[in-house]
C-alpha cells in the first residue's frame, strides 16, 4: 500500500503546480480521486446532503447524513441517515459485505467484501466510468470546510441518463470540487430532471453534498466492520446489489473500498424467481386505470394539522378485477391506512396472460392535496429512504415479469377498454407510441388519427396531442417509406401550442433523430426552431443542436429520445 500511496500523492504533487492557463486533464483527477483513500491507514468523515425536489412548482428540501469509517484495506462501515431516521448501514469485513435496512428490517449479505461495497457505492451515486469520459475541469476555486479554505480543482460533468436507486436521473449535470492537496472531493452538486416514482408531472432534482470531520489515520476498532444481525432482522435478497436504501449522493469509489484488478471482480449470483404458487401474481401492469375507485377519507386530525401528500400504494388484482392485497409503501403514515382502505375497495379490468385473466400487481397513487396550501417538507413527509425503497421493489417486480412491446401494447388496449372522453384522450398518446413500438403501424396510424381527432373537443391535454399525433404519423410513415411525409409531419408536430410536459422535459426526438439520418437537415431545423416558441427552458439545448446540425453534424439528442 505505501508504493501505491506514494505514487498518488506524487501525481497528486505534479497536478497541483500546474499552471492556471493548464487546467489538468478531468479524467485524470477523477481517476486518481477514486483511489485517494487509499493512502491512508484509516480514514473517517461525514458527509452532508440537502436534496431539492421540486414537483409541480412545490418543492421539498431533504437533509441526509453519511458516516464513512474505513481501514484500509477493504474494512469499511458506512452509516446513512435521512433526516433522523438510520435508513441503511453497510459493513465490510474484507471478505463479505452486509447491507441491513433498519426501517425494512431486513439485510443483504454479499461474497467478496470490497467488491461487493464497491459495487453498491458506485450503483448508490453513478455510473464512474460514464462520469469521468464526460467530464472537464473547469476552474479553480477555493472551498470553506469546518471553517479552513481549500484549494480545490473544480470538475464538471454531463450525463443524459442514469439509474439512481431505481429512479431514471435525466440531463444531469455533476459539479465536482476536489481538493489539490487531498486528492479527495470535498463537494459536489447535482442537477437532473427525475422520472419513476410516485410523483406526478415534471420532477426536478438538486442535490449538494459536502465531507466534513475528515480524519485520517486514526486507531479505529474492528467491531466497527463486524455485523451481527438484529434478532428481529430477516435475512433476504431485496437489498442485494440494488444501492440501497437511502443511498447517499455524495459517495465515491474509493470511499467504500480499495478496488481490486478487473479479472477479480465478480458479482454475487442472481437468485433464479420461484415459479408463482396459487392466488400470486402472475404479471405487472403499471398503473391499471380503475373503472370503480372510491374516494380516500381524509383524517380531520391530519387535515387540521396540515398533513397531505400522496400514498403510493402496491396492489394485487385478482382475475376478476378486485383487489386481493394493498399495500402502502410511501406516504404520511397516518394516511396510508385510509389509503389501502379505499384501494382495497376499487374495481379494474382483469389482468390477461395468454388470454385468462391472472393474479397481477399493480401501482396506484392516492392522493391528499389541499392545493389552497403550500407543500412543506414536513406536511408532504418525504421521506427518501422509503421512496428509494419501494422503488427497488417496484423494479424487482417489474424484472421478474418483464413485458414485451407488444404485451404492453396489449395491456394498454385492455385496460382502455371501451373508455371515453378525457380517460381515452389521456391514454391515446401511451396507445399511438406503444403501437409504433410493438410495430403495429396499422394500429398506430388508427391511434395517431383519433388522438388528433381529440384536439378542441374538450378532453386532454390538446397541445400534447398536436406533438404526439403527428409525431406518431411520422414514424407510421417513415417505417412505411415516405420520408417526405414524415418530414411534413415533423413539421406539424413543432406547431403545437406547448403542454406541461413539452414545457419542462420537452420533445421527444426520435422522429428528428430519424429523419437526420434520411437527410432531412431543413425539416428538422425547421421543427427545432417551432420547438422554441413552447419549450423556452430548453432554448440553450435547441440552439446548441441547431448549430451541431448547421455544421454538418448529428446532435446526440439525449433524454430527449426517451420522453
Amino acid at each position: 500500500m505505501r508504493n501505491a500511496s506514494l505514487m498518488i500523492l506524487s501525481v497528486l504533487t505534479l497536478l497541483t503546480h500546474v499552471s492556471a492557463q493548464e487546467l489538468p486533464d478531468a479524467k485524470t483527477l477523477l481517476d486518481f480521486e477514486s483511489k485517494a483513500l487509499q493512502s491512508y491507514v484509516s480514514y473517517q468523515y461525514t458527509e452532508e446532503t440537502t436534496t431539492q425536489v421540486t414537483v409541480m412548482g412545490n418543492s421539498v428540501n431533504v437533509p441526509m447524513a453519511m458516516q464513512v469509517q474505513a481501514v484500509n484495506p477493504n474494512k469499511s462501515r458506512m452509516e446513512i441517515k435521512t433526516g433522523n431516521l438510520v435508513s441503511s448501514i453497510m459493513i465490510s469485513d474484507g471478505d463479505n459485505a452486509w447491507m441491513y435496512s433498519p426501517m425494512l428490517k431486513q439485510y443483504s449479505k454479499l461474497s467478496g467484501g470490497d467488491t461487493a461495497m464497491e459495487t453498491m457505492g458506485s450503483t448508490m451515486v453513478m455510473d464512474a466510468a460514464q462520469m469521468a469520459a464526460n467530464a472537464h475541469t473547469i476552474r479553480s476555486e477555493s472551498v470553506e470546510v469546518d471553517g479552513s479554505p481549500h484549494d480545490c480543482w473544480v470538475v464538471e460533468s454531463r450525463i443524459d441518463k442514469q439509474s439512481m436507486g431505481g429512479m431514471e436521473i435525466q440531463d444531469a449535470v455533476y459539479t465536482t470540487w476536489i481538493d489539490k492537496q487531498l486528492g479527495i472531493t470535498l463537494q459536489r452538486t447535482m442537477t437532473g430532471k427525475m422520472q419513476g416514482g410516485p410523483m406526478p408531472g415534471p420532477t426536478e432534482m438538486r442535490t449538494k453534498s459536502i465531507k466534513r470531520s475528515l480524519k485520517f489515520n486514526e486507531p479505529l476498532p474492528y467491531s466497527l466492520f463486524t455485523f451481527v444481525p438484529p434478532p428481529d432482522a430477516k435475512e433476504t435478497d431485496l437489498l442485494s446489489g440494488a444501492g440501497g436504501v437511502g443511498a447517499g449522493f455524495g459517495a465515491t469509489r474509493g470511499a467504500i473500498a480499495a478496488p481490486k484488478p478487473p479479472q477479480t471482480l465478480q458479482r454475487p449470483p442472481v437468485a433464479q424467481p420461484k415459479a408463482p404458487q396459487a392466488g400470486e401474481p402472475q404479471a405487472f401492469v403499471p398503473f391499471l386505470s380503475p373503472v370503480q375507485r372510491d374516494e380516500a377519507e381524509w383524517p380531520e386530525s391530519a387535515r387540521a394539522q396540515g398533513i397531505q401528500g400522496m400514498v403510493e400504494v402496491l396492489v394485487t388484482v385478482d382475475p376478476r378485477g378486485s383487489v386481493a392485497n394493498a399495500e402502502a409503501l410511501t406516504g404520511p403514515s397516518v394516511l396510508r391506512k385510509p389509503a389501502v382502505d379505499a384501494v382495497k375497495l376499487w374495481k379494474f379490468r382483469p389482468v390477461l396472460r395468454d388470454g385468462r385473466a391472472v393474479f397481477a400487481y399493480t401501482q396506484a397513487t392516492v392522493d391528499f392535496l389541499d392545493h389552497s396550501k403550500p407543500v412543506t417538507a414536513d406536511s408532504f413527509g418525504l421521506n427518501v429512504g422509503e421512496e428509494m425503497a419501494a422503488q427497488q421493489r417496484i423494479q424487482e417486480i417489474q424484472n421478474r415479469w418483464p413485458r414485451s412491446p407488444a404485451q404492453v401494447l396489449a395491456d394498454l388496449e385492455q385496460d382502455l377498454g371501451d373508455k371515453e372522453g378525457w380517460e381515452r384522450a389521456w391514454t391515446l398518446p401511451r396507445l399511438a407510441k406503444a403501437a409504433v413500438s410493438a410495430g403495429a403501424l396499422d394500429k398506430a396510424s388508427v391511434y395517431a388519427s383519433e388522438l388528433l381527432s381529440t384536439v378542441g373537443a374538450g378532453h386532454g391535454d390538446d397541445g400534447t396531442a398536436i406533438h404526439d399525433g403527428n409525431m406518431v404519423r411520422g414514424l407510421v410513415a417513415l417505417r412505411s417509406g415516405n420520408v417526405e411525409q414524415a418530414a411534413k409531419d415533423l413539421i406539424e408536430a413543432g406547431k403545437t401550442t406547448g403542454g406541461p410536459q413539452l414545457n419542462s422535459f420537452g420533445p421527444n426526438m426520435i422522429l428528428a433523430s430519424e429523419l437526420l439520418e434520411k437527410g432531412q437537415r431543413d425539416a428538422v431545423l425547421e421543427y427545432l426552431s417551432l420547438c422554441k416558441k413552447f419549450w423556452t427552458m430548453g432554448a440553450s439545448k435547441l440552439d446548441a443542436w441547431i448549430d451541431v446540425i448547421r455544421a454538418g453534424g448529428k446532435p446526440d439528442f439525449g433524454a430527449n429520445l426517451l420522453y
